[in-house]
């Protein structure tokens, strides 16, 4: 079902990011005007309207994309503040650079929107706000646990977004995401790690197969930015698990992106056979209640997108 944003227009911050690129497309396609802010690829440009170059440390950048914003003559104004350290590992080696970039960063962009008078916000968390160890889907009420300085700083940029949305009477959406994966996954993920290493030879090595994860492919991530605009521009800060609602474990993820390349079960190779499992899968129902939606796309069908992306299409006769 299509999706009209022609009232829209948009800040997307971390636009030339792998969320970013594609949500901008998508923003475009459905009709918005979209101004993206990234503080890299100076030489780079938007297929449209307009690309910032800036460093989000500098209020004065930030304050800038916005005004500009808000002098395009369109009724609904919005930012996707998608800027950030997302590499959990960097985090952890900087952790100092990970409150800047993910915490600081986030306070920085709510006050200039309260000075701007741009009342709505969408902001992409992550489910290892809840930690990894649950035997049932996780509801979005349910205690945090963050296991690791990533994790930490989204609940910290959660709790200033709800700060503001409370006092500043700002409309936010947070959507706690689950495992992204698509033909960008970073190397450091698990489907990341798979798509590296087929690329040298004709099998995976993982260590450990035990855990389940909710995997969420790309492409639904970004439908459910584009329509969450239209809803929920009420006063305040809504928070919805963004996930398929189904666990998978890695065994499993791995077992069939080699079938769909065609290789065979011992393609799968992993160290540690008997490695710790832990779950992490969690319940979409609240967004379906707003959205009348959600992600549909399953593994299988996932990995297919994935392999036609990159030019493999041997496993199309399977």
């Amino acid at each position: 079902m299509s999706i009209d944003l022609k009232e829209y227009k948009v800040l997307v911050t971390g636009a030339l990011g792998v969320i970013g690129r594609r949500l901008t497309k998508r923003l475009q396609e459905a009709g918005a005007m979209v101004i993206g802010l990234d503080v890299s690829g100076a030489s780079e440009v938007l297929e449209k309207d307009c690309l910032i170059n800036g460093n989000m440390m500098d209020l004065k950048v930030v304050d800038r994309a916005l005004r500009q914003l808000s002098q395009i003559p369109r009724p609904k104004a919005a930012v996707f503040h998608l800027a950030g350290m997302s590499d959990a590992n960097q985090c952890e080696i900087d952790p100092t650079a990970a409150v800047e970039q993910n915490v600081v960063l986030t306070t920085n962009l709510l006050e200039a929107c309260v000075k701007n008078k741009i009342r709505r916000i969408i902001y992409p968390s992550t489910a290892y706000v809840y930690g990894t160890s649950y035997d049932q889907p996780i509801e979005e009420g349910f205690a945090l646990n963050p296991e690791g300085v990533y994790p930490l700083t989204k609940v910290l940029a959660e709790e200033a977004i709800k700060g503001y949305a409370r006092f500043a009477d700002l409309s936010c959406d947070i959507f706690r995401i689950s495992n992204i994966y698509g033909l960008d996954s970073k190397k450091n993920t698990i489907f990341g790690t798979m798509l590296d290493q087929a690329k040298f030879k004709n099998s995976v090595f993982l260590h450990n197969l035990q855990p389940v994860r909710d995997f969420i492919f790309i492409e639904d991530v970004i439908e459910t930015f584009a329509r969450s605009l239209l809803y929920g521009e009420e006063k305040g800060c809504a928070i919805f698990n963004l996930s398929t609602g189904n666990g998978t474990s890695v065994g499993e993820l791995a077992r069939t992106f080699c079938r769909l390349k065609d290789w065979p079960p011992e393609a799968v190779k992993c160290d540690n056979e008997a490695g710790k499992k832990s779950v992490l899968v969690l319940s979409n129902q609240r967004l379906y209640q707003r959205l009348r939606w959600k992600p549909s796309i399953d593994i299988v069908e996932g990995i297919r997108k994935t392999l036609l992306q990159s030019g493999d299409i041997k496993y199309a006769q399977t």
